[in-house]
């Protein structure tokens, strides 16, 4: 039996998140929503101890502090603090800017993995940034 669940998220125009169990296993969809100061209760209930969950890490913190705010999408950091608050195992940060380069995606993965470090999270043993072509197994 699979079960699939949906929460609305905070994007402009509305946007849907969702989870899967399957066979024991769980995945969780929530993209194209942005969290403010604090991680998402909808989120936090629906992920709680989540195999494997995909968030929207889309601008540095510099810049969803400035214009980008209440475009709908998050950063990096926030996603690592979201997954914690979950109990996740392991989190994928997607849904890059497609004014950033490669570059600028490594760089902000590379602080995304200090901050992910320095958090010393109990259950979240991998964060990863999403790349074309990447499979994970749950």
């Amino acid at each position: 039996l699979i079960k699939i669940t949906t929460i609305p998220l905070h994007h402009p125009n509305g946007c849907l998140g969702y989870r899967i169990d399957y066979m024991g296993a769980s995945f969780a969809f929530c993209t194209d929503n942005e969290p403010f100061a604090f991680t998402n209760n909808k989120i936090n209930s629906l992920c709680k101890d989540i195999d494997l969950i995909v968030l929207d890490g889309q601008y540095t913190k510099e810049q969803l502090a400035g214009p980008t705010q209440t475009f709908g999408h998050g950063n990096p950091e926030l996603c690592v603090d979201q997954a914690i608050a979950c109990n996740a195992k392991k989190l994928i940060v997607t849904h890059m800017d497609p004014g950033h380069d490669d570059k600028k995606v490594a760089e902000m993965e590379q602080a995304c993995q200090e901050y992910f470090t320095k958090k010393k999270p109990k259950a979240l043993k991998n964060v990863e940034f999403a790349r074309e072509g990447a499979t994970w197994e749950i």
